[in-house]
Order: C-alpha cells, then structure tokens, then sequence
C-alpha cells in the first residue's frame, strides 16, 4: 500500500500538446505535471501545474491573456491560481545566466481537470490574440480576408 502511493506520486502526466494555431503560429506547450512547482512557497496544496511560455508569442496574444478580466475569467472558470512570472526578453533571445526566465504563466490547481481546463481557455485566448493581429496586419495592407 506504501509503495503504490509513492508510485502514484512519482507519475508524471504527459500532457503535452504542441500544435500549430489555425493560422499556422505554432503554439508554447501546455504539459501538466504532478506535484507542486518548484517556485511555490507556503503551504502549497495544488496536485497539479503546468507552465506556459509566452513570452514568444505576437504581441497581442500575451496582452490577452494577463489582463485582469481575461485572468479573473479563467480562474473561476477552472478553479486554479495563475500567476505571471519572468521577464519579457526579446524574441528569440535567451535569458543570460542568473538573470530571470522569459515570461511565462504558472497554472496551479487541485486537480488534472482543473489545470487542463485552464490550459484550454488559455489556448483559445492566444489562438484569438494571434489570429486578432493576422486581421489587424491584413487590414492594414489592404485585404479583409472576405
């Protein structure tokens, strides 16, 4: 019974789903893992994270998501803790050594349901974020896609 719950413990949740948007921008990963996450502190009782760079991501699709309503919105919805950690590096650059990560969000939740629920608002708010500045740039040159 012992080593059947540590066993459980150790299992990873390999949830990894890597795709390219409908507009062909390949979208950050949106794995979930068991246990706490190493920048937790307190007494943390989450199960479960999942970590999602956007740093990377057009302009428009990381402004989409961390504004407070689009947050507000998608903790409630999916009863997790999403907090904002990192810093913007330009794209394509990598942070130096000792300096913070790029920007990423922490998605924390109870269960594997609650953070794949998050994780799935979360790609629908980039999806529209990016497909938002394809309309935008398309405009601007002239076509309306109709």
């Amino acid at each position: 019974m012992y080593g059947e719950t540590l066993e459980e413990e150790k299992e990873e949740v390999p949830i990894k789903q890597q795709s390219p948007s409908p507009i062909g921008f390949i979208l950050p990963t949106f794995e979930i893992i068991r246990g706490n996450s190493p920048e937790s502190s307190g007494p943390d009782k989450c199960k479960f994270h999942s970590r999602i760079a956007i740093n990377d991501l057009p302009q428009l699709a990381p402004l989409k998501i961390v504004q407070r309503e689009s947050l507000t919105r998608i903790i409630d919805e999916s009863r997790t803790s999403i907090t904002t950690r990192g810093k913007i590096h330009q794209s394509g650059q990598q942070p130096k050594p000792n300096e913070e990560p790029k920007l990423y969000l922490l998605v924390k939740g109870l269960t594997k349901q609650s953070v794949e629920e998050a994780n799935t608002i979360i790609k629908q708010l980039m999806i529209e974020g990016i497909e938002s500045l394809s309309n935008n740039v398309n405009n601007k040159n002239g076509t309306t896609g109709k």
